[in-house]
Order: C-alpha cells, then sequence, then structure tokens
C-alpha cells in the first residue's frame, strides 16, 4: 500500500466511525477528502458518502454519489 493508500483507508475509518455515531455530516467531509487525494479506495469513499447522505435524507445527493461509485468500480455490487 502507499502513502496514499494508508491515508485514504485512515480517512475513510475517521468517517465510518462518525457515521456510526450519527455525525453524518463529519463523516460526509472525511469521505469527500479521500476522493480528493482519488487514492484506490475512491469508490468506497463515495459508497460511504452515499450511505451517510441517506442518513440526512438528501436523496438526490445520495443517487449522485452511488452513480459515481458505480462509474469508478463497475463489480462493487454493493454500489447497485
Amino acid at each position: 500500500m502507499t502513502d496514499i493508500d494508508n491515508e485514504a483507508e485512515r480517512l475513510i475509518e475517521e468517517g465510518d466511525e462518525l457515521f456510526d455515531n450519527d455525525q453524518y455530516e463529519e463523516a460526509c467531509k472525511k469521505y469527500e477528502e479521500v476522493t480528493q487525494i482519488l487514492a484506490d479506495y475512491v469508490y468506497a469513499a463515495y459508497f460511504a458518502w452515499s450511505d451517510a447522505l441517506l442518513k440526512m435524507k438528501d436523496y438526490d445527493q445520495a443517487i449522485e454519489k452511488t452513480r459515481i461509485v458505480i462509474e469508478k468500480k463497475v463489480t462493487f455490487r454493493a454500489g447497485y
């Protein structure tokens, strides 16, 4: 794993912890950070981001993020 991958994984884990504590807006910020560094985990960040948006009832943005998941990693079944 590269340093960028390690950073992406760390940010996703931080976002997941925030998500688990119902801090969805803060979780979205962490997931967005991952998309900025464009690591191999970018699809996972968008997936988690869409999940947080669903919890916030921002359905249009959740759909947009899910579409990006599918574009980034067609084989990621959870994105469907």
